[in-house]
């Protein structure tokens, strides 16, 4: 994540509300009905749980790129495990372009 600063929440709650994830590090937060927002922008989501969270996904998947489309699968991965048992994570985080 060289060179790009993320907007950093801490133990923050957020309900019901539209979250862009992207260009933030969320740390320790609680999202409940929100939708969450990911696109190419880094982010960082640490021990944060989500319950009954929509996500949508603008995301790029470039030619040529390997890393994205690793990344991409990372956060599918990582919605799956949300949507099964365990709704908190420990962590992920992006540095794409």
């Amino acid at each position: 994540m060289a060179g790009m600063v993320l907007t950093k929440h801490e133990k923050e709650t957020f309900v019901s509300q539209t979250i862009m994830l992207s260009g933030h590090a969320y740390m320790d937060c609680a999202f409940t009905s929100c939708t969450l927002l990911v696109t190419n922008t880094p982010l960082m989501l640490r021990g944060c749980s989500f319950t009954n969270c929509n996500w949508r996904l603008e995301y790029d998947v470039l030619w040529g790129d390997p890393k994205t489309r690793e990344t991409l699968l990372q956060l599918l991965r990582l919605i799956e495990g949300i949507d099964s048992d365990d709704e908190n994570i420990q962590e992920f985080s992006s540095d794409l372009h």
